[in-house]
């Protein structure tokens, strides 16, 4: 019995002490050493250069479900006035994408937060600036 878990111990300390050596084409930066980067360039996938002329401007709305009553607000100083009042007229978060979008937003990030009485949407969108 001590022969087995002083072999078992022993394989799974070997387990834990090995490192992955994959095979890499370009240096690899300290925080991306175990990530999906490296098993994507295991793979073939070549990584994609940053573009650093393309600058965007972003905005965040927010729909709060409170009660059943429902309310659209935008926060951000580049969203013009007239999308501001046709997102809180609008009645579905749908909607208020959609008049965004017609302005050039683009969607990148949404979540839900549970609160007491109901719910609130937060959308994160963006905008190429020309």
């Amino acid at each position: 019995m001590s022969k087995f878990l002083f072999i078992s111990s022993l394989f799974s300390f070997g387990l834990l002490m090995a490192e992955n050596q994959l095979p890499t084409t370009y240096p690899l930066k300290p925080h991306i050493n175990n990530s999906i980067v490296k098993n994507c360039n295991y793979l073939g996938v070549k990584e994609k250069p940053f573009d650093t002329s393309t600058k965007f401007i972003y905005a965040e709305l927010i729909y709060q479900r409170i009660y059943a009553e429902s309310k659209f607000f935008v926060n951000g100083k580049n969203v013009s006035e007239s999308s501001k009042k046709s997102v809180a007229q609008a009645k579905y978060s749908d909607e208020a994408l959609d008049i965004l979008g017609a302005d050039g937003w683009e969607l990148t990030a949404a979540y839900k937060r549970e609160i007491n009485s109901g719910s609130e949407y937060f959308f994160y969108l963006k905008k190429k600036i020309e």
